[in-house]
């Protein structure tokens, strides 16, 4: 779908699991062996390719994976937890937070935001029922 996208020179706001890796280097023709693990390397090749495609700011994905964020600061927040640094009693919404938004900034070289609430309905709140959104990066 990004392929035709991009031919067709239509916008995409966003992928059903946003990752840079969900498509983009297929859709773009972009060889990441070499830079499979450098952020920075893919986040540039697809900002070049999108220019030369004339797609600047029509291609938009989070800068990481949400489920490999998740299990980062998950085992980051696990081992606060065992170390005693945070409260037993509960999740302590900021330091799972700081925990997502460090995961991200660590491996992009970029800062981003992660925005987290814990889910309601019909006046209930939800505590252990994240939803989770991070800031959007544009090509």
């Amino acid at each position: 779908m990004l392929k035709a996208v991009v031919d067709c020179h239509a916008i995409y706001p966003q992928p059903c699991c946003p990752s840079p890796y969900l498509g983009f280097p297929e859709a773009l023709g972009i060889d990441i062996s070499s830079g499979r693990n450098n952020f920075k390397y893919i986040f540039n090749e697809i900002r070049r390719v999108a220019r030369e495609k004339k797609m600047s700011g029509r291609l938009s994905t989070w800068p990481v994976s949400a489920s490999i964020m998740f299990s980062n600061a998950a085992a980051e927040y696990a081992i606060k937890w065992i170390n005693n640094e945070v409260s037993r009693d509960g999740i302590e919404n900021q330091v799972l937070l700081d925990c997502m938004n460090a995961y991200v900034t660590e491996v992009t070289g970029e800062a981003s935001i992660v925005y987290m609430t814990s889910f309601s309905e019909k006046a209930v709140v939800y505590e252990n029922f994240k939803l989770v959104l991070m800031s959007y990066l544009d090509f």
